[in-house]
């Protein structure tokens, strides 16, 4: 999950006109909010050896820290989807992935939701839903800057191509090409300026050429 996670978006001084500023503040708190999601999902502690050189002596010394890493819900979740009676919501979510092409999504996030969903027949098991809280909340943060973050970088565009605001038909298009490729661009660990680079050539591209929806 750690490397599909939402990047955090930067835009300079010059983009950050008025009518850009709200929408860039919607993405930056959606940010702040996946981030502190993350911080409560549990974590696992690994003892890690690292070399370290000794600039006084000039020897390597081998010392041991602690590494933390976010602890998969993998057991819970088999518990939830193994329960009697979610054949029906599987089979829902496997509709919703089939169409879901031009709805930009992390495929860990979406999983986690099912999990949650599917958790809710469960309500009576406390602890057990007390546990996934936590990945089911950093799942619905992600969700949440996925969408901000596109929206941001689509008011961007528009902006800096005031012609197409009279053709919904091509904002549309390069909407959906904005969030195809910022999908893309996340499930590859691309960086936030990387993210944004790729989805303004391929906004672009659409323009271009928008017989190709």
């Amino acid at each position: 999950m750690s490397s599909r996670k939402n990047p955090r978006l930067q835009f300079t001084d010059a983009e950050l006109n008025p009518k850009l500023k709200e929408h860039v503040r919607r993405a930056e708190k959606a940010a702040d909010k996946a981030e502190t999601a993350q911080q409560k999902i549990p974590k696992t502690r690994k003892k890690v050896k690292r070399a370290v050189l000794d600039p006084e002596t000039g020897t390597v010394k081998v010392q041991l820290y602690f590494e933390e890493k976010a602890k998969p819900p993998s057991k819970l979740s088999h518990a939830v989807r193994d329960a009697p009676g979610n054949t029906a919501v599987s089979a829902i979510h496997r509709e919703v992935r089939r169409s879901e092409d031009d709805n930009v999504g992390l495929e860990s996030a979406h999983r986690l939701e099912e999990t949650a969903e599917t958790g809710g027949r469960l309500a009576q098991h406390s602890s057990r839903a007390h546990k996934l809280k936590p990945y089911r909340d950093a799942a619905k943060a992600e969700r949440q800057l996925e969408k901000a973050n596109v929206n941001a970088l689509y008011q961007k565009h528009i902006r800096e191509n005031p012609q197409l605001s009279s053709n919904p038909l091509s904002r549309l298009q390069q909407k959906r090409a904005i969030q195809k490729q910022y999908a893309a661009s996340v499930r590859s660990g691309q960086s936030a300026a990387a993210t944004m680079e790729n989805t303004a050539k391929a906004a672009n591209r659409q323009r271009r050429s928008p017989g190709r929806a």
